[in-house]
């Protein structure tokens, strides 16, 4: 009779969000077993380092390269084998899932061709206990209470993944393995013991616009929540648990489990709970918006016009952060009944979860994720991504290209005319010649039109557009050209060229993830500052285009961010032989608020002396104006009172 130590314990995706978890209970459970972690090439040090920071049992895994779409999962003839001349248990966790961006041939090929290469592979070296790893998505649309009955009446789903998860079901129902197991797995979350281990997907996605509303909206006033659909949450470490503990013993035949936690909460009280996490202990429930919600879709489906209006709706969400597939998740018609593999886990010893009790370390292992994660965050958002600049040879457009470049951007078309200036910028710059210089002169017309023709003709991705490009001319109105000849220009630098090149390289954008388009904007729209009406009003024009446009390409994907920024030490302002010597923010400064911005994607963005007079307009217009004005000629004065300072500083110290 084999013993433990001629087992096999084979894992596939094991470097996945469940399959690492499940090493680490591998280990823990059948210390003296091999583990046989089968990866995608290029991530197998990185795993081990991750089980070693976790402290688990490494002695005896054995991490190999594989690939369920290849025929043996990749594994060569000697291992294969030797699985066959061992006792092994297959645990399938390797899948495709991505419901944002749905690939239905690649799921299918993944997601059902994987799973019947891997049953092949289990059959061929007759494997003890074959674990499928599957998700309560497989019921699709199925309204009611699912049972196995159910598996072939289903014909409807909300994702090519879902689907595709189904038919792999099939596929484990029709095999002769002796032993077979199909776990299907509430909606995963983060490990209930730290809440530092999760995926940030799924009830996740929500997080960031809960933590800013709770910033924004007093604590005294509660915050509504909706009933909406029940949420089976299963915790990602309990998933494992469950899942090793009940193939430990399977039994013959097929067996199906549904795991998550007993007590399954609806998505608004899951709201709640993440709420008193974060510390706002009252919030208002609208259930009736939930059962609002239901009634609409369940009309919307045999309705065209009501069709459409739930897509724009879903669109506007998606383009304030709410990916599209979250809301259909949020209301699933289908209950599902876990009590025989509870009562299973409960006889090992196993107890159910309860989101109540590690809700607030599920909310706080978030936010120090968020924390740390900045740095590696910008270099996620930019790496591999095409741009579009203008302004890239000079101040904060030149710090702008230059962080670009060291964020792994895949190219930088720059628009401009000095090709010297830029050399300049670009030289020792690691990655110069990912960049291009296309001759485009803002204040010529027909030059702005060639240059959008060529990059049209080049057929060029676009990811992100930056409007770095400015002209300021510090000058009373009273005393600009009577043909206003100055305001002519800064209007077609700051707003009329701009928008030419929106309007022409948007369609391109469209659709594209995390596509954005950045203009650099003023505190002078913020603030009265005498000399600058006409340049403030014409970046006003832009901030206002940026906060409108988005409504009327709901759906694009295309976000509209405006950074507004202090008074920055460039060579446009050292030519202002009045602001020369003042305090500026400097270019690599601008430059921190420019790279936030953009990956935040937030509409708009400045700094807290911008924000405060914007709050003073709206309370007191009159005083708002007195400040400004007397800040201003204040502000420009600072080296002569720096000066007066020293002097006396100085003549008191003699």
């Amino acid at each position: 009779m084999p013993t433990e130590a001629s087992e096999v314990r084979l894992v596939t995706g094991a470097a996945g969000f469940l399959g690492r978890q499940l090493l680490l209970e591998l280990g823990d459970r059948h210390p003296a077993a091999t583990i046989l972690a089968v990866v995608r090439g290029g991530v197998e040090d990185e795993l081990r380092a991750w089980l070693t920071e976790r402290r688990g049992r490494t002695e005896r895994l054995e991490v190999v390269v594989g690939d369920v779409t290849q025929e043996r999962c990749g594994l060569d003839a000697r291992t294969v084998a030797r699985l066959a001349a061992t006792k092994t248990y297959v645990y399938h966790c390797a899948a495709r899932y991505d419901l944002e961006r749905p690939d239905p041939e690649l799921d299918a090929q993944v997601n059902v061709d994987g799973t019947r290469t891997v049953l092949r592979l289990a059959e061929e070296v007759g494997a003890a206990g074959f674990s499928l790893m599957s998700s309560v998505a497989v019921a699709g649309t199925y309204h009611g209470v699912w049972t196995e009955e159910h598996l072939h009446e289903t014909h409807a789903w909300r994702s090519s993944y879902a689907s595709s998860k189904h038919r792999a079901e099939v596929l484990v129902h029709e095999s002769t393995l002796p032993s077979r197991s199909v776990f299907r797995l509430g909606v995963l979350v983060g490990d209930e013991l730290t809440g530092t281990y999760f995926k940030p997907d799924g009830v996740y996605s929500f997080f960031g616009a809960i933590r800013k509303i709770h910033e924004a909206v007093p604590l005294g006033v509660p915050l509504p929540t909706i009933g909406w659909g029940a949420i089976p949450l299963c915790p990602v470490d309990h998933a494992a648990r469950a899942v090793v503990a009940l193939a430990a013993a399977p039994d013959d035949g097929l067996t199906v489990h549904h795991v998550f936690e007993d007590e399954v909460l609806r998505a608004g009280d899951i709201m709640r709970l993440v709420l008193e996490a974060a510390g706002r202990p009252r919030s208002a429930e609208v259930s009736w918006l939930g059962h609002l919600v239901q009634g609409f879709n369940e009309r919307a489906e045999h309705d065209g016009v009501l069709t459409q209006l739930k897509n724009d709706a879903i669109d506007i969400l998606h383009d304030v952060g709410v990916p599209r597939y979250l809301v259909g998740e949020l209301n699933q018609p289908t209950q599902f009944s876990n009590a025989a593999t509870s009562a299973r886990l409960a006889a090992l010893g196993i107890g159910s979860p309860a989101f109540e009790q590690y809700a607030s370390r599920t909310w706080h292992g978030w936010l120090a994720h968020e924390a740390r994660a900045p740095g590696r965050r910008e270099l996620e958002f930019f790496r591999g991504k095409h741009v579009v600049m203008t302004g890239g040879s000079s101040g904060v457009g030149a710090g702008i290209l230059r962080r670009l470049l060291e964020h792994g951007v895949a190219s930088v078309v720059v628009l401009g005319r000095n090709r010297k200036r830029l050399d300049d910028v670009l030289e020792y710059q690691p990655g110069a010649e990912r960049v291009e210089l296309v001759d485009c002169d803002l204040l010529d017309d027909a030059s702005v039109g060639a240059a959008i023709d060529r990059l049209a003709q080049a057929g060029r991705e676009v990811d992100l557009l930056v409007l770095s490009a400015g002209l300021s001319i510090d000058r009373p109105l009273r005393d600009m050209s009577a043909d206003l000849e100055e305001l002519s220009r800064m209007t077609q630098v700051n707003f009329v060229a701009p928008m030419r090149l929106v309007r022409a390289l948007v369609p391109l954008m469209a659709d594209r993830p995390d596509a954005r388009v950045v203009t650099l904007s003023s505190i002078a729209t913020q603030l009265d500052v005498p000399g600058f009406s006409m340049y403030s009003a014409t970046k006003a024009a832009l901030d206002q285009a940026f906060a409108v446009l988005p409504s009327e390409l709901t759906g694009s994907g295309v976000s509209f961010v405006s950074v507004r920024l202090p008074l920055v030490k460039t060579p446009m302002t050292n030519v202002n032989i009045r602001l020369r010597n003042v305090p500026m923010l400097s270019v690599g400064a601008a430059v921190d608020m420019v790279v936030a911005a953009t990956v935040s994607g937030r509409r708009s963005a400045g700094g807290a002396v911008g924000r405060s007079f914007e709050v003073l307009k709206l309370w007191h217009p009159v005083l708002a104006s007195v400040v400004g004005n007397l800040g201003w000629k204040g502000y420009v004065r600072v080296p002569y009172f720096s000066r007066v300072v020293e002097a006396y500083l100085g003549t008191g110290r003699r």
